[in-house]
Formats: structure tokens, sequence, C-alpha cells
């Protein structure tokens, strides 16, 4: 491998020192990464497309868009498979899709809507269209330019290190975007407050997010390279179909896929819901989306740990059925109790499991040779069930917008009843999860018996831990090592490990 990083572990002090710095370019990437999306989706970009006089529906397509894109990885995986190229395919797609945004913030800046006119004038709804069409463009390339980077990261990054790995991106993540939506939503009130109605707002924020996107591209650059395992010269109809013909594979997409539907098709709408029905301003939208984060990360290492020690799939299982009674909450919510929302979004504790989990299972199941096809598929499956689902949600939100029903003390109507479809479907998915194999994990009554022995204090250390970590991390980049190996373990490390078998037992 390229630059002294090979698929096993480091063992010398200058692999050593080029995988961590490998690892700081990762973290640099993901920090300027997560900045782009989380400024371009989520409530700021349903805010954005209200402003514009976006409809239901169109609410739901702009919410899919960056999923639906990831249709494109099929096309991403082909030029992999043919050119054996990844880090220049990642670079060029991944520069042009965030470059694009540049002109997604003019946008409304030039095509004036025709009601404000000056300019060049045009409809509401043929700006939105605009919108939608420069989204699905920067989209599809992102999709390709992250399907070559996971082909890249799964050979770059060794086996036994790949889940620390990728719960240190989320972690920086997760940190970054948290105080960034905050900030970001206080921008957007303010000056709400001293231009009503006004796109300018938004163009500011998405400019920045586009320049921080475009800055995390050298930080990719100078990432060393990976050379990729020989692959059979198959053709691409038979390559691109192998994956679906795996019955294990198949069924996890299947429950990826259902999964998706299940909450994507009510996630655009606790946004829309807070900012129409419950009027309420960006700044608490933004700190109660915060609060989940928040919530992520303090038990974010607890959750790799565990998922080391037991799998990944009794701990996605579990996650999967905490977070499905997270929209069934908002039913029961009125808009003079919207404080309770504050509680509601503390099932972020399970966010990070759900986040990490696709991929973990997914590399596990995927060969070394052809894996760019796998991720393709499971991403380009899981695609269109995730994207498909607000645009659902957005129909059934305006049809079923002058229905009401009474049951006891609660009125359903509108949103409400896709909220509960949502849990529903959320629920319904663990069925299909059970039917998944994850070599070498555990019963889902292992992983319970060590959660009912956690208290706040042992999240609290757990979290204590990775700072310290991170400080011995640092101190030993400063001392010369004399080997670095596979079955290194920090002693915190050891310690947090032998905490779990304890409760475990």
């Amino acid at each position: 491998m390229s630059g002294g990083v090979g698929v096993a572990a480091p063992e010398s002090i200058t692999e050593l020192a080029t995988w961590q710095r490998t690892l700081r370019l990762s973290l640099a990437d993901a920090a300027l990464s997560t900045t782009l999306q989380t400024l371009t989706t989520g409530v700021f970009l349903t805010g954005f497309g209200l402003v514009l006089g976006a409809s239901q529906v169109q609410i739901g397509i702009l919410a899919a868009l960056p999923t639906l894109g990831n249709v494109a990885q099929i096309v991403g995986s082909y030029c992999i498979e043919r050119s054996g190229r990844r880090k220049g395919l990642c670079l060029w797609a991944t520069g042009v899709a965030r470059a694009m945004w540049l002109a997604i913030l003019t946008l409304p800046l030039v095509l004036r809507p025709a009601r404000e006119g000056g300019g060049l004038t045009i409809s509401p709804a043929a700006l939105v269209s605009w919108l939608v069409l420069l989204l699905a463009a920067s989209s599809g390339l992102a999709a390709v330019g992250g399907v070559a980077w996971l082909s890249w990261m799964k050979d770059l990054v060794p086996n036994g290190r790949r889940a620390d790995f990728l719960s240190r991106r989320n972690q920086i993540g997760t940190g970054l975007a948290l105080s960034l939506s905050i900030v970001a939503g206080l921008f957007l009130d303010w000056w709400e407050s001293r231009w009503p109605d006004s796109v300018a707002g938004f163009a500011i924020v998405f400019g920045f997010a586009a320049a921080c996107g475009l800055c995390a591209i050298p930080f990719l650059r100078a990432t060393p390279d990976a050379p990729m395992p020989p692959r059979r010269h198959e053709p691409f109809a038979k390559l691109i179909t192998l994956p679906m013909r795996d019955d294990n594979f198949r069924r996890l997409v299947l429950f990826y896929a259902f999964w998706n539907l299940g909450v994507n098709i009510a996630g655009p709408f606790f946004n829309v819901y807070m900012l129409r029905e419950m009027s309420l301003p960006f700044w608490f939208i933004t700190l109660v989306n915060t609060l989940a984060g928040v919530a992520s990360l303090v038990t974010n290492r607890f959750w790799v740990r565990l998922s080391t020690q037991f799998g990944n799939k009794p701990v996605v299982f579990l996650a999967t059925l905490g977070n499905a009674f997270f929209p069934l909450t908002w039913v029961f919510i009125p808009r003079e109790w919207a404080w309770l929302l504050l509680i509601t979004h503390l099932s972020g504790v399970f966010n990070s499991v759900l986040v990490l989990g696709p991929n973990n299972i997914m590399f596990k199941l995927a060969p070394e040779r052809n894996a760019s096809a796998y991720l393709a598929v499971f991403n380009a499956v899981v695609g269109p069930a995730t994207a498909l689902a607000p645009v659902l949600g957005g129909v059934l939100v305006g049809s079923l917008a002058g229905v009401h029903l009474s049951i006891g003390p609660v009125a359903l109507s509108g949103m409400k009843f896709v909220f509960v479809l949502s849990f529903v479907l959320r629920i319904a998915s663990l069925i299909l999860l059970r039917r998944v194999h994850e070599p070498e994990s555990k019963g889902v009554r292992r992983v319970v018996r060590v959660l009912r022995h956690v208290t706040m204090p042992n999240l609290l250390e757990d979290l204590r831990e990775a700072l310290v970590l991170r400080r011995e991390s640092r101190h030993r980049r400063r001392a010369a090592a004399p080997h670095f190996t596979a079955e290194t373990v920090p002693a915190a490390d050891a310690r947090a490990d032998k905490r779990i078998e304890t409760r475990a037992a």
C-alpha cells in the first residue's frame, strides 16, 4: 500500500507515524465535510424550501434527493472496477458536487419569484424545480465520490481498527455539527427578524458550508492511497448482480431499505411540524436537534465497545427498537408543551449505533475482492427506498390534511398520521433484522444483561476515558515507540473492556 500504510496494522515506528497522520487527515476531512452536510440538510434545507414557496410534496422531494442520488453509486462502482482508481474518482466527483452548492445558493438571488418583481422573474414552482435539478446533480456526484471513498477506506483502514476509525469520525462530526447548528439557527432567526422572508440569510449559510466542503478536498488529496485487491474481470452486469445472490447480504439490504423507509417517511416533517404547526423559532429547533447530538456523542464510545464485544447486530436491534418510539411521542405533544421535545430528543442515545451500524455490518459481509460492487448495490437499493419515503410522506400529509380522528384525548390529523405510520414501520423492520446473520455476533439477551447495569456515571466515564485516550495518543506521537501491533491495547481500553465483561457476567 502506498504511503507506508498497509491493510494489516502498522508495525514499525515509521508506519505508526504514517497511520497517525492518515487518521488526522481523515478527521480534518470529517470536520469540514460534516459542516457542509449539517448546514445544507435538515431544518436548513427545509426552511430554505419553505421560504421559496415549496409545497409539502416538494419538501419531501428535496429531503429525498441526497439519498436518491445513491443510485449513481452503480456508476461509481463501474468506474472503480474498470479503472482500479478510487482516489482520483473520489476527489473529482466530490469536488464538483460541492462546487455546485455555489450555484444552488445564488439561484434564488438571480431568479426572483414573480411576486417579488425585479431581476429575472420566475414562478415559485419553477424556482423550486431548478433547485431540485441542481441538488439532484450535486447529490449524484456526491454519491459517486462516496462509494469511491468507502471502497478506498475499506482497504486503507486495518480491519481491527475500522470500527474505532469510523467512530472517531462520527464523534468529530457530531461535536462540530452541534455547535454549528445552534450558531446557524440563531443567525437565521436574527436575519429573519431584520429581513423577513429573505433568502439571503440561507445563501450566507450555504456559502459558508460550500467553502468548508471545498476546503476538505486538500485533506482528501493528502490521504495515502491504497491499491485495490486483484479483481476478476467479469462482465459488469454479472458483477453488480453478485451481491444480490448472497442471501445474507440480501437480507441485510432489505432490512435497511425497510427501516429507512420507516424513518424517512416522517423525517423531514418533524422540522416542518415545529416550524409551521408549533411556530417554534430556529434556535429552539436546533437546540432540540443538538440535544439529540449530545446524547449520541456521550454514548458513542459505550456503543462502540458493546459492538466490539458482542457484535453489531444485537446492538443495532436494541437501538432500532428504542428509536422506533421517537415518532410516536410527537402524537402526544401539543403546541403548549413544546418543552417536552427536549425529553423526546434524548432518544439520540441510539443515533450513533444507527449511523455506524450499516457500514460496520456491511464491511464484515463484503468480500475483499470486488467489494465496491457490494457497497454500491447496498446504497443503490437502500437509497431509493430512503428517497421514496419523504416523497410518500409528503403525499400522505397533503392528502390527510383534512382528515381528523380523535382517540380519547389524542387528536390525529395530517402529519400525526405519518408519525404513527413511521412508528409501525420501524417496529416491523425488526422482523427482517432477526434474519440477518453476522459472523461472531452474540445474542440480544446478553447485551440486555449489560444494559441493565448501565448508569449515567458509566457513560460519563466512557466519555472521560475517550478524552484521556486522545491525550495519551498525542503523547505517544511525541515519544518514540518500539513497535505497534494490532494487539496493542491502551490501558484505559483494557479497563473499560474488563468492565463490560464483568457486567455481561
